[in-house]
C-alpha cells in the first residue's frame, strides 16, 4: 500500500515538472522574433525608402548649389571689377616698374585713340617730363603706354621702356640748354638728351663739338627718346 502511494506521488510530480517545462519552452519561443519579423521591422516599404532617399539628397542639394553659385559669382565679380579714378595711380605704379620715390605720376588730358578714350598720366622727375605717356582704360582698368610715334597703345607690362638693362650711345654735341643737350649720332639722328638730374661725374667738358657718351635704360629708336630714361653723361 505504501509503495503504491509513493509511486502515485512520484508520477504526479513528474507530470507537474513536465507541464511547467512545456509552458516555459512555449513562452520563450513566443518572445524570440522570427527572421522574417526582424527583416520586416528593419526594412521600409520601397516607396517609403525611395522618399527617404530623396529627402536626404534634397537636403544636401541646396548646400552644393549655394557653394557652386558662390564660386561662379566670385569669378564673375572679379572679372568685371573696375577701379575708381582715384585708385588708378596705385594700379599704374604696380604695373610700371620705376623708382616711384624718384618719379612723380601726374594726371594729363584724356587721350582718344581708335575710338576709345583713356585716362592719361605723365612721368615727371622734378621739372622734367620723361618716358612714355601712361594710359588707363576706364572700362577695365588695364594700363598701357603711348607716344606720338605709336599707332596703338602698348600694354605697360610689355613696354621695353621700363627694362632696367643699361645701354650706351655716343653723339656730338650740337646745342645745349639748361635742362638738355642736342646730340647728333654717327648715323645722323638728332637726340634731345636730358642733362639735369643725371650723373655727370664723368663729364669734364660740355661745349659744341664735344663727343658725349650717354648711358640710358629703355629704348632709343631713331630720333625718338621718349621711351628712354637717361642715367649718365660723360665725355667719350
Amino acid at each position: 500500500m505504501k509503495k503504491t502511494l509513493i509511486a502515485v506521488v512520484l508520477t504526479a510530480a513528474a507530470i507537474g515538472v513536465g507541464y511547467f517545462a512545456y509552458r516555459f519552452s512555449s513562452n520563450h519561443v513566443k518572445l524570440q522574433p522570427s527572421d522574417a519579423q526582424v527583416s520586416s521591422a528593419v526594412q521600409l516599404p520601397s516607396s517609403e525608402a525611395s522618399l527617404a532617399s530623396q529627402q536626404v539628397v534634397s537636403s544636401k542639394a541646396p548646400v552644393l548649389a549655394s557653394s557652386a553659385y558662390s564660386r561662379i559669382y566670385t569669378a564673375s565679380s572679379s572679372a568685371t571689377t573696375t577701379i575708381t579714378k582715384a585708385q588708378e595711380p596705385s594700379v599704374v605704379k604696380s604695373e610700371v616698374k620705376l623708382d616711384w620715390k624718384k618719379y612723380t605720376l601726374k594726371p594729363g588730358k584724356p587721350k582718344k585713340l581708335n575710338g576709345k578714350t583713356y585716362n592719361t598720366y605723365e612721368i615727371w622727375d622734378e621739372d622734367y617730363l620723361e618716358g612714355p605717356n601712361i594710359l588707363v582704360d576706364p572700362t577695365d582698368s588695364k594700363v598701357y603706354t603711348w607716344t606720338s610715334s605709336d599707332t596703338n597703345p602698348i600694354p605697360a607690362a610689355k613696354d621695353k621702356a621700363f627694362d632696367k638693362t643699361p645701354h650706351t650711345i655716343v653723339g656730338t654735341m650740337k646745342d645745349g640748354a639748361m635742362m638738355s643737350i642736342l646730340l647728333t649720332t654717327d648715323d645722323g639722328n638728332e637726340l634731345t638728351i636730358r642733362r639735369l638730374g643725371v650723373d655727370t661725374s664723368g663729364l669734364k667738358s660740355l661745349k659744341i663739338g664735344d663727343r658725349i657718351k650717354v648711358t640710358y635704360t629703355g629704348v632709343i629708336k631713331g630720333n625718338d627718346t621718349s621711351r628712354a630714361f637717361i642715367t649718365k653723361l660723360e665725355n667719350a
